[in-house]
C-alpha cells in the first residue's frame, strides 16, 4: 500500500511539471518594446536611391506574431512569444542578401521582439543590411531629434552578416522605418517613397 502512495505522489510530481513549468502567462509586449514595430502595420516596399543614381527596392512585410511552446524534458516547459517584422531585397537592387546554395530569394528578419515565461522579460533583436543589433546594443543607442535614431556599424553586435555588399549605418524613425543609410563605400541613400 505504501509503494502504491509513493508512485502516486511521484506521478503527480512528474504532471505537474510536464503540463506547468514554468508560468504559461507571457507577459505583453510593452509601449518601449512596440516602438520598432510601430512603422510596420502593413506591408509596404520603399526605393532608396543613392548619389550614383543606384537604387535598392526593399519590402518590409506587416509585423506577424507567432508562438513556441515546448513541452518536454529534453528543451523544457516554456512559453514564448515573438514579433517579427521580415523584408525582402527585390531583384535589381543594388544590395543583395548573400547566396545560401539554393538560388532562391531570401526574406531577413528586421526586428524580432520575444517575450518568454522563464527569462520574464523582453528581447529585442534588429538587422539591416548587414548589421546586426542585440537588445543591450539597442538600448545603448540614442535618439536623435524627432524621433529617428542613428544605427551605426560601431554600435552593431555583428556586422557583414548575410549580405553581399552591407552598409556602415542608417536612420529609423518611430513613425516611417528606415530614411536613410551610407554603404560600406559611403556612398548616401535616400527613401523616395
Amino acid at each position: 500500500m505504501k509503494a502504491i502512495t509513493i508512485i502516486e505522489f511521484l506521478t503527480f510530481i512528474f504532471l505537474t511539471l510536464l503540463f506547468n513549468g514554468c508560468s504559461n502567462k507571457v507577459k505583453p509586449f510593452s509601449e518601449s518594446d512596440l516602438k520598432w514595430i510601430k512603422p510596420f502595420s502593413k506591408s509596404d516596399t520603399v526605393i532608396f536611391k543613392s548619389d550614383r543614381d543606384e537604387r535598392d527596392t526593399i519590402i518590409f512585410y506587416k509585423a506577424e506574431e507567432s508562438s513556441y511552446h515546448p513541452h518536454d524534458i529534453e528543451r523544457g516547459f516554456y512559453y514564448e512569444h515573438y514579433m517579427t517584422v521580415q523584408y525582402k531585397l527585390t531583384n535589381g537592387s543594388y544590395h543583395q542578401f548573400a547566396d545560401f546554395g539554393d538560388h532562391k530569394e531570401h526574406e531577413e528578419d528586421f526586428v524580432k521582439l520575444s517575450n518568454c515565461t522563464c527569462t520574464k522579460r523582453s528581447s529585442n533583436e534588429m538587422y539591416f543590411l548587414g548589421l546586426q543589433y542585440d537588445d543591450e546594443s539597442l538600448q545603448k543607442i540614442s535618439i536623435g531629434s524627432n524621433s529617428t535614431i542613428l544605427f551605426n556599424s560601431s554600435n552593431a553586435n555583428l556586422t557583414g552578416v548575410n549580405v553581399v555588399k552591407g552598409i556602415n549605418s542608417f536612420v529609423f524613425s518611430y513613425e516611417k522605418g528606415i530614411q536613410e543609410y551610407t554603404d560600406e563605400r559611403n556612398i548616401h541613400w535616400v527613401r523616395l517613397i
